[in-house]
């Protein structure tokens, strides 16, 4: 068995009193949940994209020790969840939806009738269209759908789309909040299959020949510029 495992961490009323962690985790927030995870890429390669308009998770380097005995180093990171996106985003976790890989990660199994407004949207509508690529922008905010794209085909991410492995989210209901608009955002995640370094795999010799839009990549159907939302 490998003994680099990921584990969940999480806080809970019933443990200690609380939904959050006494330790003061991240800077200036409250931590729900914590996940520990082996991969450079998941961690270093999100300081890159701080400050874009993508959710990207905090982490730490941390020792684990099980029963006493030390197991390995490894990575302690933000886990995406309502707790997440409350403390980041201002929005009342009762708010929030989240669409795990093309379910529901927060919120209940109604809400995926909000996810399939947009692929309704893009087969009803030509975004060439002035007109439908301003109304396209009251369900999606555009900018945080090209940070998405534009973090994951720099880092060459050979394992993300737009329908499995990528992480949206959005408020449920309009509210007071800069970010309770009701419109899907995205959030950078699972970037273990970032491929700088991979070239050799399609018979290049150099990474800078890769074209990382059209390359058909090794995890997922189709590439980045045949996505329904990309064309």
């Amino acid at each position: 068995e490998d003994p680099m495992k990921n584990f969940t961490l999480y806080a809970r009323k019933e443990y200690g009193g609380s939904d959050s962690f006494d330790e003061p985790i991240f800077p200036g927030v409250s931590s729900h949940k914590l996940t520990l995870r082996q991969g450079h890429a998941n961690t270093f390669c999100q300081t890159l994209v701080r400050g874009r308009d993508i959710a990207t998770q905090d982490y730490r380097c941390v020792s684990v020790f099980l029963n006493g005995e030390f197991w390995y180093n490894t990575s302690l990171l933000e886990k995406y969840d309502a707790g997440y996106f409350e403390e980041r985003y201002g929005i009342d976790r009762s708010n929030i939806v989240v669409n795990n890989q093309g379910g529901i990660g927060e919120g209940t199994e109604e809400d995926l009738a909000l996810r399939r407004e947009i692929d309704a949207f893009l087969d009803t509508h030509d975004l060439a269209d002035r007109s439908a690529y301003a109304e396209f922008g009251s369900l999606v905010d555009m900018q945080s759908y090209i940070d998405f794209i534009c973090a994951n085909v720099y880092m060459d991410n050979m394992d993300f789309s737009e329908s499995g492995n990528v992480i949206m989210w959005r408020s449920r209901d309009t509210g007071g909040g800069e970010y309770e608009d009701e419109r899907w955002r995205w959030a950078l995640y699972d970037l273990d299959a970032a491929g700088w370094n991979d070239h050799v795999y399609w018979g290049i010799d150099t990474q800078q020949e890769k074209n990382s839009f059209s390359l058909q990549p090794k995890f997922v159907e189709q590439p980045v510029n045949q996505q329904p939302m990309f064309q």
